[in-house]
């Protein structure tokens, strides 16, 4: 009897061990699932034209966002200075196999720079290039009706509202 009982507890100890492995293996492929599953309608809160509130005097700023497909945004940001465009952007936001990433194109540069999207709720992201001088993390939230966005490298922050045009 004293062999049997040891056995019969190792047992019952095995058997639950492997189905506690088994719900923590569920969880993650089910939650990896859901991240890679994500389309780029996941980002509809970003569609449109989005004029920035927080400019410096004189300038103005505006960025227009639309999807292209299922794994692709296009966006085009740019500054006006009376009327002439003193800055411009051109960003994609694309789906490469399971990840986002935020490609960022300013004017006079024939490559973008890429960050690789590392948060992600229904109304906001955030994205990171730790290589980049500046900046190395780029974020975007949807508030009411304000779009905000912020760049940052861990001393220097810019915040940016934007407000929809209509």
């Amino acid at each position: 009897m004293k062999i049997k009982f040891p056995l019969y507890v190792l047992a019952i100890t095995t058997c639950i061990a492997c189905n506690n492995s088994n719900t923590a293996e569920d969880t993650g492929s089910n939650a990896t699932s859901r991240v890679s599953e994500n389309k780029a309608k996941d980002f509809d809160w970003l569609l449109g034209n989005w004029q920035r509130t927080n400019d410096e005097q004189g300038k103005q700023t505006f960025e227009t966002w639309a999807r292209l497909n299922d794994s692709t945004y296009k966006s085009h940001g740019y500054t006006l200075v009376k009327k002439d465009t003193v800055w411009q952007e051109h960003v994609l936001l694309v789906k490469n196999n399971t990840d986002w990433y935020f490609k960022v194109s300013v004017q006079n540069e024939s490559s973008s720079t890429d960050f690789k999207l590392t948060q992600k709720t229904d109304t906001s992201f955030q994205c990171e290039n730790p290589l980049n001088d500046f900046p190395k993390t780029i974020g975007y939230n949807k508030s009411g009706e304000d779009l905000n966005a912020v760049i940052s490298d861990g001393n220097t922050t810019i915040p940016y509202h934007f407000k929809k045009i209509k």
